[in-house]
């Protein structure tokens, strides 16, 4: 009796254990797998890849050209990351000359003094002295005498002429007037000494 429990034990567990067969079968399945997806991870990699025309993509090739493209990337990176830093202190540099030259502005126009220009004058002038004419009658008539008044105008004509040809008139400033007080005094001395005078 306890030889047969023994016996049908053994057969239960062989019934439960997978056979030689189905091992090789699971075996093969995840080996097919595998494969695949390999086969489409090279798929992948050859179309990301440059290759050249005519050239059969065999696994071998595919890694070859995948690597000569990694180490042209890896180069051309270099490359733009040394463009990049040259770039950046370039335009460090500007953004301090642009600084400086602003400050250098700014304190210029502190220190800038504003002249302002002397009015001009024009050219200078030249007083011309007037020298008074005798008075003639027309047509060759001649009077004896001279009336007062043109004898005071005469007089004041002669003064007046003198005393601009002695100050010359300049080109900054204006000559100053005639003093007309001391100028009718003299008048109404003269008027007062002489009587009508003759011509001469």
């Amino acid at each position: 009796m306890i030889g047969s429990q023994v016996q049908d034990d053994s057969n239960s567990g062989k019934s439960h254990s997978p056979s030689l067969e189905d091992r090789r079968a699971h075996h093969n399945e995840l080996e097919r797998r595998r494969r695949d997806h390999i086969k489409d991870h090279f798929m992948v990699l050859r179309d990301s890849i440059p290759l050249i025309d005519g050239e059969k993509p065999s696994r071998a090739l595919i890694l070859k050209r995948a690597v000569e493209y990694i180490s042209l990337m890896q180069s051309k990176l270099q490359e733009h990351q040394k463009r990049e830093e040259e770039l950046k202190k370039r335009n460090e540099l500007l953004e301090e000359r642009l600084l400086q030259t602003q400050t250098e502005k700014s304190h210029r126009q502190e220190q800038q003094i504003v002249v302002r220009p002397e009015p001009s004058f024009g050219p200078l002038v030249t007083a011309i002295p007037v020298t008074p004419q005798p008075l003639t009658p027309p047509n060759g008539l001649q009077s004896p005498l001279i009336s007062q008044p043109d004898q005071l105008l005469l007089l004041s004509q002669t003064l007046l002429s003198q005393r601009i040809s002695e100050q010359q008139i300049c080109a900054a400033a204006p000559a100053p007037a005639p003093d007309l007080s001391l100028l009718g005094l003299q008048l109404r001395l003269l008027s007062g000494q002489y009587g009508e005078l003759p011509i001469v």
